[in-house]
């Protein structure tokens, strides 16, 4: 992956000006940040989220790195393969029996050396309890656990490379950034970053609007000592849930594709473009504005929704 430090690669990613109907009618620019096109395996926001704990691992000498997730984690599927890049052992903590068949994800995950361990959902749920990380940090002896899905101040820290990115670029004022959220790390990294006339709008993906805002609230305390208020969630844009893909949102993938050759993930993505779609048609933003979309990735997770594009 060669230099693969946040600012190098938020350099290399291109930020593409996109003819967009629902936009473009309406006098609004939108350029998408091409985060998807950083590596097949570790794409999107994922490798910024990991870029710090990767180098704290290895700065402390640790043999191993613990996180958690679903069956189709993005953050665990490049996890799996940046352990194996650094020649890191990874493991990784996911909620539920495990399956007859594993999915496409975690059996990418299990070819890059990653250990499975499967625990009930209530155990699950004590992922962010002190004592049980103690308990996972005993098992496994030499370890960093990484927050699920790369979050804490660390994760954070690698975003706010995609916002500096961002003002480098440009050729004129940026009026939002808009990223799709499931926590509050990449929105906070985005955040601290942004210019301050930029407002930054974290597209919520799942019915947790209030918990993500609090997550954004303190990480940027954290990384600023300072509050920052020219930012929110939407919550009105998550289709159902997390993972949920009512049939309005499966034309809008085909429809979106076919108008902007820009491949969409059905989780995170898909609800991003559609806030934005949605918000330009209720004339959230006057015409002449500048709107940037980040693309955060997430392709491998079409696997498991192969019936959108059949």
């Amino acid at each position: 992956m060669g230099d693969c430090s946040p600012e190098h690669i938020a350099a290399l990613t291109p930020l593409q000006a996109i003819s967009w109907a629902p936009l473009k009618d309406r006098g609004i620019h939108l350029s998408v940040k091409r985060e998807d096109l950083i590596h097949p395996g570790v794409s999107g926001n994922k490798l910024y989220k990991l870029f710090h704990h990767l180098q704290f691992a290895r700065q402390q000498g640790v043999e191993r790195l613990v996180s958690f997730g679903g069956a189709y984690s993005n953050h665990l599927h490049a996890l799996a393969i940046s352990g194996q890049l650094l020649g890191i052992e990874t493991v990784a903590v996911i909620r539920g029996e495990r399956p007859p068949q594993l999915s496409a994800t975690l059996i990418d995950c299990e070819a890059n050396g990653m250990q499975l361990k499967f625990v009930s959902r209530q155990e699950y749920k004590r992922r962010h309890d002190d004592d049980y990380l103690a308990m996972l940090k005993r098992q496994y002896g030499s370890c960093h656990i990484v927050p699920e899905g790369g979050g804490g101040t660390l994760g954070a820290q690698g975003c706010s490379a995609i916002a500096r990115a961002i003002n480098d670029a440009v050729d004129r004022p940026v009026d939002s950034i808009c990223t799709a959220c499931g926590t509050g790390t990449t929105l906070a990294g985005l955040i601290v970053e942004a210019e301050p006339a930029t407002e930054v709008i974290g597209i919520a993906v799942l019915k947790a609007a209030p918990a993500i805002s609090q997550e954004a609230t303190e990480l940027v305390a954290q990384l600023t000592h300072k509050p920052s208020s020219n930012w929110r969630v939407e919550s009105r844009f998550h289709g159902g849930g997390y993972a949920k893909l009512p049939e309005e949102l499966k034309r809008f993938i085909v429809e979106f594709e076919e108008q902007t050759l820009i491949p969409l993930d059905p989780i995170y993505t898909v609800k991003l473009f559609w806030g934005i779609k949605s918000l330009a048609e209720q004339g959230y933003w006057p015409k002449g504005s500048h709107v940037v979309a980040i693309h955060t990735g997430g392709l491998q997770g079409r696997r498991g929704f192969n019936g959108i594009w059949q």
